[in-house]
């Protein structure tokens, strides 16, 4: 039997029987329910309702405007699922976050049929794609073989190869990868011991990353601020090598030789290729 009971502090409505749910209606039509599991279904609007989480202050406030507001920041401990079906999100879904009028453009986070993430302004159908596939895309592009899919930075080490090995005061190299654009600085300081008697091509080693064979072995070079240890000559580019290399070169496929430099002294070159990957 239902029963509703009141005392000095509560009222208490009691739905008996197992699965038994309590309802509200108004002039004989129901518009909310409370079932046994203590699940609340309303059949209208939520308008200005304020949620306390603890009996000290409101947390969550539903305004008329269907707006929700938190009191404070809010912290998710598990998966929220955007989507069309499922409890996994489905292929499709869209969280939209609200701009300032007249400030602030909102933007929008949309999965579009499982190929791709879309973040993007409200006010614009451009934004960055992340693909299902890996890497970013911009504006409208999608396709694969045009998305951003790596960006790192690091040191390397880059030392003299093809000749005996000199003392080094400093040999320190930095590189930045962009996509398959590896832009690299190489910072050397013989202190003594480089082979001026030697004809082979200076040829330096140790690149972060092989360069890509349909490159031409071609590169982009220029000097830092300081060189002597080319004693003078001119770099006019630098050439790569089949491995992780490149060769100083002054003209048309000629190279600069160990025996045309000084035996210590500094050399800075900046250079970027592309790599292999």
């Amino acid at each position: 039997m239902s029963t509703i009971k009141s005392s000095s502090e509560h009222l208490t409505l009691n739905a008996d029987g197992a699965s038994k749910d309590i309802k509200f209606q108004a002039n004989g039509v129901e518009k909310a329910s409370i079932d046994s599991s203590g699940n609340l279904t309303v059949s209208g609007n939520l308008t200005s309702v304020g949620i306390d989480d603890n009996a000290d202050a409101t947390a969550i406030t539903i305004n008329s405007d269907e707006s929700v507001s938190f009191a404070n920041a809010v912290v998710i401990t598990d998966t929220i699922n955007a989507g069309s079906s499922g409890s996994s999100g489905g292929t499709t879904g869209k969280i939209n976050f609200g701009g300032v009028s007249g400030s602030i453009d909102g933007f929008t986070i949309t999965n579009e049929n499982g190929n791709y993430l879309n973040i993007k302004p409200n006010s614009s159908s451009n934004g960055i794609k992340i693909l299902n596939s890996g890497g970013m895309c911009f504006g409208t592009d999608t396709a694969e073989a045009n998305a951003l899919d790596d960006y790192e930075e690091g040191t390397w080490t880059p030392t003299f190869d093809n000749v005996t090995a000199p003392t080094y005061s400093h040999n320190d190299g930095h590189y930045r990868k962009i996509g398959t654009i590896v832009y690299c600085t190489v910072d050397i300081l013989v202190a003594s011991g480089l082979d001026t008697s030697d004809g082979s091509a200076v040829n330096i080693m140790g690149l972060p990353y092989t360069r890509d064979g349909s490159c031409q072995e071609g590169a982009l070079a220029t000097l830092g601020r300081y060189s002597p240890l080319l004693n003078g000559r001119e770099l006019h580019n630098v050439r790569m090598t089949s491995g992780s290399g490149v060769i100083l070169q002054k003209g048309n496929n000629s190279h600069i030789a160990y025996n045309e430099c000084a035996s210590s002294g500094q050399l800075q070159i900046h250079f970027q290729y592309i790599s292999n990957s």
